[in-house]
């Protein structure tokens, strides 16, 4: 049995290292596993029966935001691979099956549907930057959702739980006081020119430098499909930007610092909130040394037991990711955790109402030290996560910078 599947004109072959059953296991009803779970009226609960759990993956395999994307699927099957290869928890296997977002909103929006009326799934992996047109109506059906917020619908509704919570919609000091101990003065943000998403986390950003008194001289958006690199170069230059702020792919950075030296720009003080991994550095050293990649997971640089067992679970059950040193993955990996530490703690006849109770009790959840600090998933509405580990680009490799993670604190509320 594949972990995931999609339907009609979604679906698409699957690597040999998805074809693995998943079995979860705590006893929490007394007596074995099988009969446990075989005494519960699970036809009952969408997603449930006597020997599996089907959750609903929300990705993107089309658009701008696919490429990216492709790690954070793998993740999740390494995670619930590992689970599996242990034997598993209440005697159910956990599978899944994905639809495409297309990279839009609204493409959002009917595959959740599709997700819950026709497939049914008990809850939905968040590895989607488009849920906000969806939120609503995953709310009124009880629909948990698990994984990383990337709107501010997640702070609105308690069936969705986040790991990391960012500061979309929220403005922090986190990014400006970077920019102050680095020397910048005059910072231009950078995002992508398609995604709802993308212009918000864009004016957030905006909002929170400029909370700290430093003057934002340009806000440019980059069409992925027709960049013209060298009309953004010397806009940049003829505003005398110095520092770039930057949720774009590290492809397009690059580019785009090359292209403003060129102008005749000094070398700018860059901040990368996209892009920390390997091939990237591989691809582009040259043009992004010195530049400070964001993290909201632990640098792959650090020796840590957490990190071995993803690397080692991705090899082995998501091989069709030649880098599995990319923090998205490690998004997809700790979203799977989620749903896995829910229903353990949700016992052996596991509903909607009870699994979001379950992981609302995680009052100190760090991901077995994945994340830069526990969070407190029993709050409905989590404040955001100021924090992140910070890495800079050196001569073809990532260092720890100094100091290694960055916090802040929220403008407003």
């Amino acid at each position: 049995m594949a972990i995931g599947s999609a339907r009609g004109p979604l679906m698409r072959p699957l690597s040999a290292g998805l074809l693995a059953a998943l079995v979860f296991g705590l006893s929490a009803c007394g007596g074995s596993h099988d009969s446990a779970a075989s005494t519960c009226n699970s036809t009952a609960v969408p997603g449930v029966d006597a020997q599996s759990v089907t959750l609903g993956l929300l990705t993107a395999t089309d658009g701008p935001q696919a490429q990216a994307l492709l790690p954070f699927r793998a993740g999740v099957d390494a995670r619930l691979g590992l689970e599996n290869s242990k034997g598993g928890v209440n005697g159910r296997t956990l599978n899944y099956k994905w639809e495409n977002d297309d990279s839009t909103g609204t493409g959002g929006a009917a595959s959740v549907k599709r997700l819950v009326e026709a497939d049914h799934v008990f809850g939905i992996i968040g590895g989607s930057a488009n849920t906000a047109d969806s939120s609503p109506y995953l709310a009124s059906q009880g629909v948990p959702v698990a994984g990383i917020a990337t709107d501010g619908t997640w702070r609105q509704h308690p069936n969705m739980v986040a790991f990391s919570n960012p500061n979309v919609g929220l403005p922090v000091t986190t990014f400006g006081n970077v920019i102050k101990s680095q020397g910048g003065h005059r910072t231009a943000v950078l995002s992508g020119a398609f995604e709802a998403a993308s212009k918000l986390y864009s004016d957030t950003l905006v909002a929170g430098i400029q909370g700290m008194n430093i003057p934002v001289v340009d806000q440019i958006r980059v069409s992925p499909s027709a960049p013209d690199y060298g009309q953004i170069a010397r806009k940049l230059h003829a505003d005398n930007a110095d520092t770039l702020v930057s949720t774009l792919n590290p492809d397009h950075l690059a580019a785009i610092v090359s292209a403003l030296v060129a102008a005749g720009s000094p070398r700018p003080l860059v901040l990368a909130l996209v892009g920390y991994s390997k091939g990237a550095l591989q691809a582009f050293g040259p043009q992004l040394d010195g530049a400070y990649f964001f993290s909201e997971t632990r640098p792959f640089e650090e020796p840590n037991p957490a990190l071995d067992e993803y690397r080692s679970a991705a090899a082995a059950y998501a091989p069709y990711l030649q880098d599995a040193e990319q923090t998205v993955g490690v998004a997809g990996w700790i979203s799977a955790d989620m749903f896995v530490q829910g229903l353990r703690r949700a016992g052996t006849c596991p509903t909607r109402s009870s699994f979001l109770t379950a992981l609302r009790g995680i009052s100190a959840y760090d991901a077995d030290g994945l994340l830069s600090r526990p969070v407190d998933l029993a709050s409905p509405t989590p404040s955001i996560d100021p924090c992140y580990f910070l890495v800079r680009a050196t001569a073809g490799r990532f260092v720890a910078a100094q100091p290694p993670v960055a916090c802040g604190q929220a403008l407003g509320g």
